[in-house]
């Protein structure tokens, strides 16, 4: 039964619980014989190790971040992040940041998918073929494949658009499902061939501020200032301003406040810190100044906050 890990790293084993590592082909699928679907799972908690008997998995993080265990490798994931599980191979999160991600689980020798040339694309390659192989190696360097933000933004409507189509099941919903699927293997397999030099120059541009953006997201609590995102971007500030209204249609600092309210409303629901200390951890120099702006960003104050839970600002 557990064959699948002879060639992981034997650490691993301990974290097995053999009567519920596999995860329930009749329960991931709508139909058992339209074995694709699409699960958001948002405000993602840590999953423990498990496995899956016949199908795949494609994960596309969209926002947060988690620690990351498949096989015999480990990495960190965060936004953009794409990367497959493969039938056999366990896998779990742990240390989960905010973490929002679609999971695909499609059974692709029962869906028979008309793939024609797109397996012999880069992306596919590395995908299916190249990276579950590395990831039973703990020697060999495997790291999920980074889309760039214009990419993952069309990636996850049309993961959100399945969704959609999947759970309101109108008739010939399974068709819009399997078009829309082939359209998002389409444009991730398109996002690792080789571009003019004008779009590498772009997607250069793209991967930087995505870095940027992921540090805030991560590190608000750390006192950034313009000068500091630049530094470390190693962009100029008007480009730094540029790219940040062009991708998150707002300035720098105002998505660094955007993320340290995200984090506070996290802190006001789920802990009893003081708002002193909530401060403190999101990058507020004080409570007070904190209070004000969050109150200004939410519309109430912390503590009415805490005393009714609100839904996180949209970005």
């Amino acid at each position: 039964m557990l064959s699948a890990f002879s060639t992981a790293d034997v650490k691993m084993k301990k974290y097995i619980q053999p009567d519920d590592l596999f995860a329930p082909y009749d329960l991931v699928f709508h139909t058992p014989e339209f074995p694709l679907s699409v699960w958001p799972r948002f405000s993602a908690t840590p999953a423990r190790l498990h496995t899956h008997r016949r199908f795949w998995e494609i994960v596309l993080v969209v926002a947060g971040s988690a620690h990351h265990r498949l096989d015999a490798s480990e990495h960190t994931i965060g936004i953009g992040d794409l990367f497959v599980i493969a039938p056999g191979s366990a896998h779990e999160y742990t240390d989960c940041q905010e973490l929002d991600y679609y999971n695909v689980l499609v059974d692709l020798e029962t869906l028979r998918l008309p793939m024609y040339d797109l397996v012999n694309t880069r992306i596919w390659q590395e995908l299916f073929i190249l990276s579950p192989e590395r990831a039973r190696h703990a020697a060999k360097k495997y790291q999920p494949f980074r889309l760039d933000l214009q990419t993952l933004d069309r990636c996850s409507n049309l993961l959100n658009k399945i969704y959609k189509i999947q759970t309101n099941r109108e008739s010939g919903y399974q068709f819009a499902v399997f078009s829309c699927f082939n359209e998002f293997l389409r444009i991730v397999c398109r996002a690792g061939e080789v571009q003019s030099e004008d779009r590498n120059d772009e997607y250069r541009l793209s991967i930087a501020i995505g870095d940027v953006a992921t540090s805030l997201e991560r590190k608000c609590d750390k006192p950034w200032t313009v000068q500091t995102i630049c530094r470390k971007s190693h962009l100029s500030r008007s480009v730094l301003f540029r790219l940040f209204q062009k991708y998150y249609h707002t300035a720098p600092m105002q998505f660094l406040t955007r993320q340290r309210i995200r984090k506070a409303m996290s802190l006001l629901a789920n802990s009893n810190s003081t708002m002193e200390d909530v401060a403190q951890q999101c990058g507020f120099r004080s409570g007070s100044y904190f209070s004000t702006i969050f109150r200004r960003e939410t519309g109430m104050t912390p503590l009415q906050y805490r005393r009714k839970p609100g839904p996180p600002i949209a970005e």
